[in-house]
């Protein structure tokens, strides 16, 4: 099985610049849930991060793509932060 959150709310994003983090708990317990329910994928974020992880599957080059297009946005997300 693979889980796959989106930016959860632990220590390690305190400096990140996020809104709207899933706690740790609901992680866990989605990631437990998916286990017990025999999931492949388990995949926090709903359906537009579902749609990101696919394409990045199948078509990575698009993943590339939108970060070079949105470099600065993106770095000036993260510049601050450690772990990004």
């Amino acid at each position: 099985m693979t889980v796959y959150p989106s930016a959860t709310d632990t220590d390690m994003m305190k400096t990140a610049v996020v809104l709207n983090m899933d706690s740790a708990k609901d992680v866990a317990r989605a990631a437990v849930e998916g286990l017990l329910n025999g999931e492949i994928n388990v995949i926090l974020g709903g359906a537009e991060r579902a749609e990101q992880i696919k394409t990045n599957f199948l078509e990575p080059r698009k993943i590339d793509a939108f970060a070079q297009a949105n470099f600065e946005s993106l770095r000036e997300r993260t510049q601050t932060h450690r772990s990004m």
